[in-house]
């Protein structure tokens, strides 16, 4: 574990308490993130929902509706992840010189790496649930395994936040964050199966579709609200 954390120590949850309270007192700005989840379910819940009324599922016809919602929540605990680590840490790290000032105090660059990607966690955490919210307010997600979609945005959270952290150490300025953005997260999601199922897409799509980590989140987080717990979760 030392190895993966290098020199991150209890210093590191002082960093997360930072952009914890900045969130706090700016909730109003960055509760507009938030929001977009929601219109996104409402636009292809209910929208798209009228066009294609049933998703066929291992042989069984699921309400297209209840089948992307799940989908909704995986996007959203992958952009409030990965575009938070990715250029809010640039933010804090190049303009606003935060990682020059917490890095005078003891507290090490591991420190502040393994804080920002706590932080990514925090964020696809109250993202999923805002969003799971939302779909408890449809009447979906109305199961005790839904219990569980937390505990994988927490995941899911620390997984793409550390991606969008690794993307931030290489780019050479502001405007090159356009290129993880929309050449590896936006594919992710719109070829993670979270809108149509994989199995429509051609060969070697669906190949891809099973390397990419937001694929394996939604059909896990699909699971969940449908009340299973099984293996697909744990080995997500």
């Amino acid at each position: 574990m030392s190895g993966i954390l290098g020199d991150a120590g209890p210093l590191s949850l002082q960093v997360w308490r930072r952009n914890l309270e900045v969130y706090l007192v700016t909730w109003r700005t960055a509760c507009v993130s938030v929001v977009e989840p929601i219109f996104n379910f409402l636009a292809f819940g209910l929208g798209v929902g009228t066009l294609t009324r049933e998703v066929a599922v291992d042989g069984a016809a699921v309400p297209y509706e209840a089948w992307v919602a799940p989908g909704i929540v995986a996007m959203s605990i992958m952009f409030q992840s990965f575009f938070d680590c990715l250029y809010g840490s640039y933010i804090r790290m190049y303009y606003q010189r935060t990682f020059d000032a917490i890095t005078a105090t003891p507290a090490s660059l591991d420190d502040v790496v393994v804080g920002e990607a706590l932080w990514g966690a925090t964020r696809a955490l109250i993202g999923s649930l805002t969003t799971l919210l939302v779909l408890l307010a449809f009447g979906h997600a109305r199961t005790p395994a839904a219990a569980a979609v937390p505990l994988l945005a927490v995941c899911g959270g620390l997984l793409f936040g550390s991606a969008g952290l690794c993307f931030t150490g290489i780019v050479r300025n502001i405007d090159s964050i356009n290129y993880p953005l929309h050449l590896v997260g936006v594919p992710m999601y719109l070829f993670g199966g979270l809108f149509f199922p994989v199995d429509a897409m051609p060969g070697w799509a669906r190949a891809i579709a099973a390397a990419n980590p937001v694929h394996h989140l939604a059909e896990a987080l699909r699971e969940c609200c449908g009340g299973g717990l099984g293996p697909r979760v744990w080995l997500t």
